[in-house]
């Protein structure tokens, strides 16, 4: 899929969407799991926001989204799983996008 906009210019969209406004960090809003709209825009995100870079999701719902690989979502206590699961993918090598 060949990018569309820049990721400033994608960011910028999603701002003025729903989607920018979702979510706020440190309200109740914010852990919580993504919309089909969110999880949908995801991987054009991803693309356009690191174009030939490795990326990593963090948790299954983005492993699902995206198909790389993923570690544990640091929510939920999830801060030593997904610290763990970075050391392990470095240490092994972290696939890359192909």
């Amino acid at each position: 899929m060949a990018p569309s906009a820049t990721p400033r210019s994608l960011v910028e969209e999603l701002a003025a969407s729903s989607l920018g406004t979702t979510t706020h960090p440190g309200t109740a809003a914010s852990i919580r799991a993504p919309t089909r709209a969110e999880v949908a825009v995801g991987p054009r995100f991803a693309e356009q926001l690191a174009p030939g870079r490795t990326v990593v999701a963090a948790g299954r719902v983005a492993q699902r989204a995206l198909g790389v690989a993923h570690v544990r979502h640091p929510a939920h206590g999830g801060g030593k799983g997904f610290r763990a699961g970075l050391v392990e993918l470095l240490d092994r090598g972290v696939p890359r996008q192909a």
